[in-house]
């Protein structure tokens, strides 16, 4: 999409990105699997159920279970490209 509104002029090229990081709290329980869907015990992997959850803390008394996004913007026009 972003190639195509540069190639239609509908937003210009620039030479300078900024990159800043964040963290989404995640629906999820950190190191939670779920279950293959064997009724009997098996051998299977461990699924997990949200990957690339991490734990977040903010201070010393609040704590996340969120992704951590990266966001790279162009910065005349603070357009997100990615």
């Amino acid at each position: 999409m972003i190639q195509f509104n540069i190639e239609q002029g509908i937003i210009e090229k620039e030479e300078q990105l900024a990159v800043d990081t964040t963290h989404v709290e995640a629906e999820a329980t950190l190191h939670a699997h779920r279950k293959c869907g064997h009724t009997e015990s098996c051998d299977c992997p461990k699924i997990p159920t949200d990957d690339n959850v991490g734990l977040m803390r903010k201070s010393n008394t609040v704590t996340y279970i969120a992704h951590k996004v990266t966001l790279i913007m162009w910065c005349k026009i603070g357009t997100a490209i990615i």
